[in-house]
């Protein structure tokens, strides 16, 4: 008896773990489910809506500086030494306010960006926790952030999240 229990306590230690469960993982691609789903897709449209006023006046105003430029080139033979310095410092200082300008778009552009990204990534997180604990996941990864080199295409949540984002159901 003590032999029986000696040799069935050998096999426990030499036998591999079968009783601990199989990791198992699954990837979403977060930059899919934010150009993708039905809010994502509201979110651009609303920062289109809004910045693409700017984004046409900057442009019509970088055309004027470089056509002004072209003139200025074209009849600086023609030119006082006087009204080419002028014209130059004007160039300059238009450039100058363009560049702020475009500046202070971009940075406004990038907040607005990152406050309706966020929106998105919250309720996103918890479908993609509630997906994971559905399918028993040890891990979920963000497929560009995640450095995988490879990963199987049949591990990919994404399209779940946002079907399930889309929905507005969390579970």
């Amino acid at each position: 008896m003590k032999q029986l229990a000696s040799v069935f306590l050998l096999l426990a230690f030499l036998s591999p773990v079968s009783a601990a469960e199989d990791a198992t993982i699954g990837y979403v691609d977060m930059q899919k489910v934010l150009e993708q789903s039905k809010m994502g897709k509201e979110a651009n449209e609303t920062l289109k809506e809004k910045y693409s006023p700017s984004q046409q006046e900057l442009a019509e105003e970088e055309q004027a500086i470089r056509q002004l430029q072209q003139k200025t080139g074209r009849d600086a033979a023609l030119m006082s030494q006087e009204e080419l310095d002028k014209r130059t410092a004007e160039i300059q200082k238009r450039l100058r306010q363009l560049q702020e300008k475009a500046m202070t778009t971009q940075q406004e552009f990038t907040k607005d960006q990152t406050e309706l990204g966020n929106k998105i990534i919250k309720p996103a997180q918890e479908i993609i926790a509630a997906l994971a604990m559905e399918k028993k996941l040890s891990a979920v990864f963000e497929r560009s952030q995640s450095g995988l080199l490879y990963i199987q295409d049949s591990l990919n949540l994404t399209d779940e999240v946002i079907k399930r984002l889309d929905a507005g159901s969390g579970k």
